[in-house]
């Protein structure tokens, strides 16, 4: 039974993130993932942060360059077919390597704050897979993460997801950041964080108005 809902590149992805792993942290790694002890913190261009309980919580930063420009203009002549079928067919990827490029990086980075010598170790293991398996539900979170570049850069609405979606996100910001730091004794810090809680605040409105 496959570990996610897997099409051809999230599985070259988790090759390409695997490729070094010593049998016993990817056996163990493979368990973190089934046992849901992934948690992806965020997607941004060139980086992904997760956490992940092990005997202890640690932190795993995965790391990738950005597409370069030739495949980016690739990408985008075929964006419409891409986001459609929520996926990338392997039409693309061979227009790719006829021009020398792919739809993969070239070589994945990864940091862990555990005390493992080993890289990667089961902790970036469970990561990996967890982000293909985020990868093949949404083809957007790749894009992201490759620092693709349309240009609209993604509509709000397609970005964050359905406005449930996003009511959640921006209300959890708000009233973590009230909760957090409420209790600091710094009167001048204290008054630009509320500041900065009520910007969040007043963005969720706007975005509710836009859809």
């Amino acid at each position: 039974m496959p570990l996610y809902d897997s099409s051809w590149y999230t599985d070259a992805w988790v090759r390409l993130g695997l490729r070094r792993a010593k049998r016993e942290r990817k056996e163990r790694g493979i368990d973190y993932y089934k046992e849901g002890r992934v948690n992806v913190v965020s997607i941004a261009e060139g980086e992904i942060r997760a956490t992940v309980r092990g005997s202890s919580r640690y932190l795993v930063t995965i790391r990738a360059l950005p597409f370069p420009p030739g495949a980016n203009r690739i990408i985008l002549e075929k964006l419409n077919v891409i986001l459609n079928l929520n996926t990338f067919p392997e039409e693309v990827e061979l227009e790719l390597r006829l021009k020398g490029l792919s739809l993969l990086p070239e070589k994945i980075d990864y940091d862990c704050t555990c005390p493992d010598n080993a890289r990667p170790c089961k902790h970036v293991v469970a990561t990996i897979l967890e982000t293909a398996k985020i990868f093949a539900r949404d083809v957007r979170k790749y894009l992201v993460f490759r620092g693709f570049k349309s240009e609209n850069n993604f509509d709000v609405k397609e970005y964050l997801g359905d406005r449930e979606e996003m009511e959640n996100h921006f209300s959890s910001l708000v009233k973590t950041m009230t909760f957090m730091y409420s209790p600091v004794e710094d009167e001048e810090l204290v008054r630009i964080l509320r500041k900065m809680s009520k910007v969040g605040d007043t963005l969720l409105k706007k975005l509710k108005q836009n859809l």
